[in-house]
């Protein structure tokens, strides 16, 4: 009830450019009451040259995997977004079937932001139970340099935050490595959703990535190592409280 008071307030601030509702347990019920608010602050640049919603922070609400694509309705015109948090939610927690969905919903919006001329640079996704099978789902919103000089974008995404989202158990080469009857080595799905996200990683135009405390051990460090060749826009990377020894 609080969250649709607070919707009928909000669609009244056309002028609104951060709006910070971090820490307010909305829940996906309460950000499903937001979400025609949400819609009408952040579509600037399609309405009449008023500027949009620059900076949307939704940390820590309670928020779960179905919410990724109430939120990316939401979204869809927001060219004028600059940076989004959804860090501390559960938006990866739920079914392994059901959470890369409505992740992939959520990422092709962003893509489509980007590709429309969005200004989407800063995305904040600490601690949402994201495993590496979702982190991935991820990577179809990070357009590679080719991309965005061949279709005359602004940019992509520049910084992104994934810690504390543990893609992988900190194990030994035979726990995401298996070994078939005919001495075969196939790789576990966790560790091919991995690859696929460094994979994308090091074809965007990521700048600042932080993997703190992702749980990330030899073969996890093998596969990102072999990605940092030919990640030329690299220039911060936070690999700390990870089980290098």
């Amino acid at each position: 009830m609080q969250a649709k008071v607070l919707a009928s307030g909000l669609g009244a601030c056309v002028g609104l450019r951060r709006l910070d509702l971090s820490y307010n347990r909305l829940g996906d019920s309460g950000l499903a009451e937001l979400a025609p608010a949400l819609r009408k602050l952040s579509n600037g640049s399609n309405s009449g040259g008023k500027k949009g919603l620059v900076v949307l922070n939704l940390a820590h609400n309670w928020l779960h995997a179905h919410s990724a694509t109430v939120l990316s309705e939401s979204l869809q015109d927001a060219l004028d977004l600059h940076q989004l948090d959804l860090s501390d939610n559960f938006i990866g927690g739920a079914s392994l079937d059901e959470a890369p969905k409505h992740i992939a919903v959520l990422a092709e919006t962003l893509r489509q932001l980007v590709s429309a001329g969005g200004h989407l640079q800063c995305l904040g996704l600490r601690g949402c139970r994201i495993g590496a099978a979702c982190a991935h789902a991820f990577s179809v919103a990070l357009p590679g340099a080719e991309t965005v000089h061949h279709e005359g974008l602004h940019s992509g995404l520049k910084e992104i935050d994934l810690s504390s989202n543990w893609m992988l158990c900190a194990g030994s080469q035979d726990d995401l490595v298996h070994h078939d009857e005919d001495s075969t080595c196939t790789e576990s799905p966790a560790l091919k959703g991995w690859r696929g996200l460094c994979e994308g990683l090091r074809h965007s135009l990521i700048t600042h990535c932080a993997l703190v405390d992702c749980q990330l051990g030899g073969s996890a460090m093998l596969v990102l190592a072999d990605n940092m060749v030919g990640w030329s826009s690299l220039r911060c990377l936070d690999l700390s409280r990870n089980p290098l020894g």
